[in-house]
């Protein structure tokens, strides 16, 4: 009997910790905030955050120096497992500090990660790695700590230090706050006791620290954002952007997309904020009932007392954290405009909605056949989510892959003063973990080498990034499956090499908008101008008449107009033809052919 209490543990924290490591192993990625860590000296780092007045950068820093990496090989990418295994273990040390068994604690931690939706957000985000397990783990560590402890001073300082370090978030300097205030009013605590709480320390020591970079804000250059308008406009500028209602309903947005795959339904914003309304409406009677229980509870109040003040914790978590980014007008305007959906914090909203209902059913004493069948349909949802998350990131494998060629590359031109990346290994059927300003910041810092981009095709795929290959004017920005669009009256592209009389550029199409498919465009390069009706044509092509340094092919679109003006959709960009690819080079049989040559820029 006492091995199986060993083995069987063992057999449950072994499985999840499998499946982290294939999924860490496979995917290149880090946050937006341990990329930019990487590639700035220490004393850049320091300049922005006083500049910003991100006072969270400075613990921050510390947390991600450790888990960010140069190239993600598998020696590289330890430290970022040891950061999904360090949430894991804290989840099983607090399930066990409210009473569950070892067993149940290991099965219960495992599964509510393993059903976590891993997938891409926006501003470089994939919700699941890097710090943000960190700072939870840190946290909960913090919890059980404070109140297992006797009042002994190194255990205070200990949970003080990890309190510090999760306020790499601030979401965490929020939660301590609410902590601290529902711990003194549930347990009845005095004035003195509250003061030298290692809580109230570490958020003093926080508010100290604003106040610090903010009066050191007074030695930076004339003209820099002072750090408290920085600040003010990160955490709640949206005030000034949108209506109060839409911040209501950004957080409801969010928190009801923090349901794993819920946002694979492709609800609509009014029913997506229904369920959002719901999963808190549910989460404040939870609390209710908890409170209820305290009321009566009678000799078991000390049980009761920690369950409340831990169902006021967790719904803060589900809440707070959609609360904060939908403060944040950039991020509301990605929910409100649906550029994305989810964010790092839905780690956080699953979390606390896995954990508020663990602590309904051990406040209400939940009879054994409704607390084995929840489990068993976590247990069918984790599974099916761990194959979705394997299958989802199988195709990341290739860039992986180019990342590590990529550093390579770098190694083998360290003695040298530049260093030449082929463009194809900047490219990528999905998103990919960095562009190119942070390649040249990469290679600068970290090898001290210049970065050339360089190609030796004359094939050019416009649904994949050609800044540094072709100069575009009048196109999108961003590129999309099967090509382009111009969203200009003139759209330019401007070759990176010589072109030579009696050579031809090849245009293939994959669409046109409105009126623009039988009306007359005019295509420019060099002294030939022609103006072609497409109609049903798939390609254009156009003749170079003289030899030509680095040409530029010129697209007159007849009448660019909106989706919006057109009443199809929201998109505001004036659209003309969309371009999927353009070769250029000799007609032989037929055949554009070209002598690829190398070119850098």
């Amino acid at each position: 009997m006492t091995k199986n209490k060993v083995i069987i543990p063992l057999v449950f924290a072994a499985l999840p910790l499998i499946y982290f490591g294939y999924i860490n192993f496979n995917l290149p990625f880090m946050t937006d905030d341990e990329l930019f860590f990487l590639v700035r000296p220490p004393y850049a780092q320091l300049q922005d955050i006083v500049a910003h007045g991100r006072v969270s950068h400075f613990f921050g820093t510390v947390i991600s120096q450790l888990l960010n990496f140069r190239a993600p090989t598998p020696l590289e990418l330890i430290p970022r497992f040891f950061s999904m295994v360090a949430l894991f273990v804290s989840l099983i040390i607090y399930l066990r500090h409210i009473g569950l068994s070892l067993i149940l604690s290991a099965l219960l931690g495992g599964l509510i990660l393993m059903a976590h939706q891993v997938d891409w957000q926006n501003n470089g985000f994939v919700a699941f790695f890097g710090g943000y397990n960190v700072y939870l783990a840190l946290f909960l560590i913090a919890i059980v700590l404070h109140e297992k402890q006797n009042k002994k001073r190194y255990i205070n300082f200990f949970v003080y230090l990890l309190l510090l370090l999760s306020y790499s978030s601030e979401v965490f300097v929020g939660l301590s706050f609410i902590y601290l205030l529902s711990y003194f009013l549930i347990y009845k605590k005095k004035i003195q006791e509250i003061i030298f709480s290692p809580f109230f320390a570490a958020i003093a020591s926080y508010i100290l620290l604003y106040v610090t970079v903010f009066l050191a804000s007074g030695s930076l250059e004339p003209g820099t954002p002072s750090p408290s308008g920085s600040m003010r406009f990160y955490l709640s500028g949206s005030v000034d952007s949108f209506a109060f209602y839409q911040i209501i309903q950004g957080t409801l947005m969010y928190v009801a997309n923090s349901l794993p795959y819920f946002v694979d339904l492709h609800y609509n914003q009014t029913t997506t904020t229904i369920v959002g309304v719901l999963i808190v409406s549910i989460a404040g009677f939870v609390a209710y009932k908890i409170f209820v229980h305290f009321i009566q509870s009678g000799s078991q109040q000390a049980k009761y007392r920690q369950l409340l003040l831990h169902s006021i914790i967790w719904i803060s978590l589900l809440v707070l954290p959609q609360f904060l980014i939908s403060l944040q007008p950039m991020k509301l305007n990605w929910l409100l405009s649906g550029a994305s959906n989810r964010y790092v914090f839905a780690l956080y909203s699953w979390i606390a909605i896995c954990l508020l209902a663990i602590v309904f059913m051990a406040a209400n004493k939940t009879n054994k056949k409704l607390v084995s069948m929840s489990i068993f349909l976590l247990f069918l949802f984790a599974s099916f989510s761990a194959y979705s998350n394997i299958k989802y990131i199988t195709p990341y494998r290739e860039f992986l892959d180019k990342w590590q060629k990529i550093d390579i590359r770098f190694k083998e031109s360290s003695q040298k003063q530049s260093a030449k990346i082929p463009a194809e290994l900047m490219m990528s059927t999905g998103p990919a973990p960095f562009g190119i300003p942070f390649i040249r910041d990469y290679g600068k810092f970290l090898y001290d080498t210049e970065v050339l981009i360089c190609t030796s095709s004359n094939y050019y795929d416009f649904g994949t990034p050609l800044d540094e290959v072709v100069t575009l004017k009048g196109f999108s920005i961003t590129p999309e499956a099967n090509g382009r669009w111009t969203d200009q009256k003139v759209a330019t592209v401007q070759f990176p090499q010589k072109l030579y009389s009696h050579q031809f550029i090849k245009i293939i199409l994959s669409d046109l908008f409105g009126e623009n498919r039988n009306l007359p465009t005019l295509f420019k390069i060099g002294s030939n101008s022609q103006k072609i009706t497409i109609g049903a044509k798939q390609e254009v092509m156009i003749e170079i008449l003289e030899d030509i340094e680095n040409p530029i092919l010129e697209i007159n679109i007849p009448h660019p107009i909106s989706p919006f003006e057109l009443g199809v959709s929201g998109d505001n960009r004036k659209l003309g033809i969309k371009i999927k690819s353009i070769q250029a080079g000799t007609l032989k049989e037929g055949i554009i052919q070209l002598e690829a040559i190398e070119f850098c820029k």
